[in-house]
């Protein structure tokens, strides 16, 4: 049967002449004229390859890629159409996304075709090869043994140690090659490391989910820890082929060594704590299993069920800090920071839950919270009087990505009746340098609904200033870091600060100071033009009442 190409564009003219072109070539052709159409095809044709704009009125064609990952399946071909320049970033983010080739438009007739012949070959030899791989009986035939068997060689032989080794962005791997695909690269990093000489005198074996390899030394004569640590680091220095591919793939590992006699279950559990440590530093790392770990867990959990329990019985409460004009000193926004009171430990810095948050995934939940929250106060403060001030809301990451993020802002906004235009979101700088073209997309939704936008911490992160300058933000608050060591006398210490406050300024934006401590500061930064500021010197993060009385003086 011939192979079935799905064009999902809103240009009619585009789906018309390349499908006539591809028929013409005796494919099967199926068209979708916007992402949710493009997705519904997806799941009731799941065509051969996939033909997709970039930008369309409801999403774009990155919103497919993802939908296709998705798919219990082995990676669909997926070409990228774009009638906008094709900057590098995009590049990257397509082939990150599992994108395999970009046509511009208008793309010559010949670069379609070829594109669709070489990408549509390439996957038929991989379902080939995965086919032969497949039928091969037990998977994951490639290794020594399974889980199971490890489990029993623990019990009535324990190794001096075991090694849990897992691939960087396995889960990434796994959605674009499907589950039988990631095993198969699996299996070229086997095949790589049991060429090692350093290696002969270790098995490997299988997790379950093969989604892991343990090595275990089959000789009771230890390995240097450096030793092995180094011979997996060469083995990954060169890419490994596959498929179209030269991956360039990088390991964590855990280790548990055994310094009392332990049963098989605790030999994994040991293993995996260490290899998630190592995960979590970053990747590329090994890590060697520590008591203190386990009771790190325990008090990781302990701690995500106590943010639950402080989401759900209101125990969270926000303080806030004033935000004044340099020139006057009149405070002219507020921002929303998070506090919890436990009925125990009392107040809880940020910094001592906000992590857990974060890696939980409560931080959406209760950034929602602190969302509704502050609008909500801000509607009281323009009741009391103070028309004109603004509030300053913190966005993590994971609450920026979610999908209806800019519904839910828009919602708050309408339901607390304040002016669109008073409530300013912060995003730090880092957020800025991965996926900038969603970034992009999910700011100007945001801008639409009339609030503004400040870049936190700013000089602190890696962001490009050709990128910043491409986004809707309306202010760059400066990192307390540069703001710390100005001195009059230290003239070389205001270079930062000036520097970023003149390039807010000549692309539109207003600068805010932070961390801003005593009045030679102050003086320093009203000199050099910066606009706002905020720091202990004008006042600390205040609870709600004392908020009303600051502000009252300031009104009367």
């Amino acid at each position: 049967m011939a192979p079935l190409v799905l064009i999902i564009d809103d240009d009619a003219s585009i789906r018309r002449i390349s499908g006539e072109i591809l028929a013409e070539e005796g494919y099967q052709i199926a068209y979708a004229t916007n992402v949710s159409e493009g997705i519904a095809q997806l799941h009731k044709l799941k065509p051969d390859l996939i033909l997709c704009d970039v930008m369309m009125p409801d999403g774009n064609g990155y919103d497919v890629l993802d939908a296709l990952q998705h798919l219990d399946q082995p990676m669909t071909p997926f070409i990228l159409m774009s009638a906008e320049a094709i900057f590098p970033e995009d590049i990257r983010k397509g082939m990150r996304s599992g994108a395999d080739d970009y046509l511009v438009k208008p793309f010559r007739l010949q670069d379609l075709l070829e594109s669709v012949r070489v990408r549509l070959n390439r996957q038929q030899q991989f379902q080939n090869l995965l086919s032969v791989f497949k039928a091969t009986p037990g998977l994951p035939p490639f290794l020594h043994g399974s889980e199971q068997d490890l489990m029993e060689l623990l019990t009535v032989a324990p190794p001096p140690f075991l090694v849990a080794l897992r691939l960087d962005n396995h889960e990434r791997f796994q959605r674009i090659f499907g589950r039988d695909g990631a095993q198969l690269l699996y299996h070229s990093v086997f095949q790589r490391l049991r060429t090692l000489p350093t290696l002969k005198a270790v098995d490997f074996y299988a997790s379950d989910q093969a989604s892991q390899i343990y090595l275990c030394p089959h000789t009771l004569s230890a390995l240097p820890e450096a030793e092995l640590n180094h011979a997996i680091q060469v083995a990954f220095e060169e890419p490994f082929p596959y498929q179209r591919y030269q991956l360039h793939l990088h390991s964590s590992l855990g280790w548990v060594y055994q310094e009392t006699p332990l049963l098989p279950e605790l030999w994994l559990e040991r293993a995996n704590l260490a290899l998630y440590q190592s995960r979590l530093q970053g990747g590329s790392t090994s890590t060697v299993f520590q008591p203190q770990m386990e009771s790190k867990l325990h008090e990781s959990l302990h701690w995500e069920a106590e943010l639950q329990l402080a989401l759900n019985e209101k125990r969270f409460e926000l303080h806030y800090q004033p935000q004044f004009e340099l020139k006057t000193g009149r405070i002219v926004a507020v921002e929303a920071l998070l506090r919890m009171r436990h009925p125990e430990f009392g107040m809880i810095p940020p910094s001592d839950f906000i992590p857990v948050a974060e890696e939980s995934g409560l931080i959406v939940p209760i950034g929602t919270w602190v969302l509704n929250e502050a609008c909500h106060m801000l509607s009281r403060l323009h009741e009391l009087g103070h028309h004109d001030l603004r509030m300053a809301v913190n966005v993590s990451l994971l609450q920026f990505l979610t999908p209806d993020f800019a519904q839910i802002v828009a919602q708050t906004i309408i339901q607390s009746g304040i002016p669109a235009e008073q409530l300013e979101l912060e995003l730090t700088e880092s957020l800025l340098i991965d996926n900038f073209r969603q970034m992009q997309t999910l700011l100007t939704q945001l801008k639409d609904t009339g609030l503004t936008l400040a870049v936190d911490d700013f000089g602190t992160g890696y962001s490009s200033l050709y990128y910043l300058h491409q986004l809707p933000f309306d202010t760059l608050k400066i990192d307390q870091a540069f703001i710390r060591p100005l001195q009059k006398i230290k003239p070389n210490t205001c270079a930062i600060p000036r520097a970023i406050v003149e390039m807010a300024h000549a692309m539109g934006m207003t600068a805010l100071a932070e961390g801003i401590e005593n009045e030679e500061q102050m003086q320093i930064l009203d000199a050099l033009g910066c606009d706002f500021g905020q720091g202990y010197y004008i006042s600390r993060p205040l609870p709600e009442p004392l908020l009303f009385e600051l502000l009252r003086v300031q009104l009367t």
